[in-house]
């Protein structure tokens, strides 16, 4: 259920506050009294009705550039009034008036129930996938995953796609102009542009033939100017060292790694963004993402512990695709040796990188033996941490908005936000 690009993508995103009162009445419930804490600081998002706990799993999805609006799905039924789908939903909680929205159903019939999410920088998009039944206005003679946008304003919801390609792992951007998408048939990336009502195939060779292999995940920048996207594909690149392969060598080698690629609308084309210091393509996890303004990509990979070792560690890598170069997000202080997991990286405004670890050795002091949250300004090159003693959460869940004011995460299958402490 979870679509861990298009997710983080929401993290991309850059803009003003959507107005309180863009909320629909029929939909909002709860008040600011209603978010509980769960430790210092953190306010527990997904609570229901009267401050009730939820009766199911629940899932962080993106929060809007001012990190006042959580976006999540959840399979709890308690709440807003009226949910029976029993089925996942996509929700928005106002972490200033406590007010949540179920954005996936509504007066405008929708079938109910929800993939994917991502939300727009100001709050006011939200673009989802949700199964569309058989017999539906739109649909097919059998069940299908479609793509939808939600106007938080107007509350009007348009189904944007209709074909035999399902959709999944959205992500918008800070406008709600462009949407990207995969398709669960492994057909490619996708770019929808909302205002011209046309969709584009961006996972393409130079000569315009479609990716050899499956394309998945993709990330957008705040303008829709870059989109990143994870992929297996040997003929991307004019000169990919994979090319060299023969098209029966690559496709019959199912362990050929995934990496990370970036498309540029204005020029139409796709460079690798997933090299190292060396300029070598690596590997890249599902966590790959840009930067705002997509200059910067962020991708985590193996990594060997040391030459005399066959332990390895995850580490963290920024490369600016504008001067081609690349360097460590987090880096191990002085004398010591990287061991431990750096991932879920995500940048903000202020071109510092927040990111999940288990290293201890990335700032003094660090001996609370947990994973914590940790600021790396890359213009000064200096490293904080976050510290999360005592809160068992899922790192891989990361959110952080474009300002780095609050951070958004999973504990348990329940949503939680939490302030960051300035840089």
């Amino acid at each position: 259920m979870r679509g861990t690009c298009g997710l983080a993508a929401a993290a991309l995103v850059s803009g003003a506050a959507l107005p309180a009162q863009a909320a629909s009445p029929s939909q909002a419930s709860g008040s600011a009294q209603a978010a509980r804490s769960a430790g210092p600081g953190v306010v527990q998002v997904d609570l229901g009705m009267g401050g009730a706990q939820p009766n199911g799993w629940s899932q962080a999805s993106g929060m809007s550039a001012d990190g006042r609006y959580a976006l999540f799905v959840s399979q709890a039924s308690n709440l807003v009034p009226g949910d029976t789908d029993g089925d996942y939903d996509a929700f928005v909680r106002d972490l200033r008036t406590g007010g949540i929205e179920r954005v996936s159903a509504g007066d405008d019939v929708l079938p109910g129930g929800a993939g994917e999410a991502s939300i727009s920088a100001d709050g006011r998009y939200v673009a989802f996938t949700a199964v569309v039944p058989p017999g539906w206005p739109g649909g097919s003679d059998s069940a299908t995953w479609q793509l939808f946008l939600r106007d938080r304003r107007t509350g009007h919801a348009e189904q944007l796609t209709h074909g035999a390609d399902e959709p999944d792992a959205p992500a918008i951007s800070g406008n709600g102009r462009y949407i990207a998408y995969a398709t669960r048939q492994g057909t490619g990336v996708h770019v929808i542009d909302v205002r011209k009502e046309t969709t584009r195939l961006i996972t393409t060779a130079p000569d315009g033939s479609p990716a050899d292999r499956r394309s998945d995940h993709p990330v957008i920048s705040a303008d829709g100017s870059a989109v990143g996207f994870l992929s297996r594909a040997t003929n991307l690149l004019p000169r990919d060292p994979a090319a060299t392969e023969t098209a029966a060598a690559a496709l019959s080698r199912p362990s050929r790694p995934q990496r990370f690629y970036v498309w540029n609308r204005h020029t139409g084309r796709i460079q690798g963004a997933s090299l190292d210091p060396a300029g070598a393509p690596r590997a890249a996890d599902l966590d790959a993402t840009l930067s705002l303004d997509g200059r910067y990509a962020v991708f985590s990979t193996p990594e060997p512990n040391g030459p005399d070792t066959t332990d390895s560690h995850i580490e963290l890598y920024v490369r600016d695709l504008w001067r081609g170069r690349t360097e460590k997000a987090a880096r191990p202080l002085p004398g010591t040796v990287m061991t431990g997991d750096s991932h879920n990286g995500v940048m903000t405004a202020g071109r510092s990188v927040y990111f999940a670890s288990t290293a201890d050795n990335l700032t003094p002091g660090d001996t609370n033996q947990a994973t914590d949250i940790f600021r790396h300004d890359l213009r000064t090159g200096r490293t904080q941490r976050i510290d999360m003693t005592g809160v068992a959460w899922t790192p891989i869940s990361l959110r952080v908005d474009s300002f780095g004011a609050t951070a958004l995460f999973e504990e348990v299958g329940k949503v939680y936000a939490r302030p960051l402490p300035r840089a």
